[in-house]
């Protein structure tokens, strides 16, 4: 879900109320997210509004309702009028087994990336082998350097997003052995990989 375009992981979905190119999208991120888990389904649900915060909470319910497991929220928003409804939303999106991962910048307040029922993936330095760092207990978990990763020299918002992709690629390759892990079993895959 990306405000300007964007795509959604899931097992199963049909395509309609929103959800365009049936089943490829042909991004850049797809592509990224595709390396990583080849037999995901990946879907686009692109957002085409400048009040992105309630666009976002919309497009997060229209996931929620196709029963989507996985959702790659590629920009978010720094709108404080909405941080309430969207955080109800990520939370309902967690319940019902859809995981949300989103892309955000750790010197920012960026929604929904913050919140603690989403995984928050920032641009950054990263000495790992893996290209990420999991940082327990912070705001922002993962960190991908998406230049040393991607030869990518985008601006921010497109270095995160990148990111974003790419622990979407780790998380999906990792439901698809484990496809009734909680948020939790996640986040402990995360950190000792």
């Amino acid at each position: 879900v990306e405000c300007g375009a964007g795509d959604v992981c899931r097992d199963a979905c049909e395509s309609n109320g929103g959800i365009s190119g049936s089943v490829e999208p042909r991004t850049m991120w797809a592509g990224i997210i595709r390396e990583k888990a080849p037999e995901a389904e990946i879907y686009r649900v692109p957002i085409y509004d400048k009040e992105c915060g309630q666009a976002l909470v919309k497009a997060i319910e229209q996931c929620i309702d196709l029963e989507m497991d996985l959702v790659t929220v590629g920009f978010g928003t720094k709108e404080v009028m909405s941080k309430n409804e969207l955080l109800d939303v990520c939370r309902k999106a967690v319940r019902g087994g859809t995981m949300l991962i989103a892309a955000g910048e750790v010197d920012q307040e960026m929604y929904p990336a913050v919140f603690a029922a989403v995984i928050g993936v920032a641009d950054g330095r990263v000495d790992a082998s893996d290209g990420y760092a999991y940082r327990k207990h912070q705001v922002i978990e993962c960190v991908v350097d998406a230049q040393r990763s991607f030869w990518f020299n985008g601006n921010r918002a497109m270095r995160a997003n990148f990111a974003a992709s790419y622990m979407t690629g780790f998380v999906a390759q990792f439901l698809q052995n484990h496809p009734n892990a909680s948020l939790q079993k996640i986040r402990y895959f995360l950190a000792i990989n």
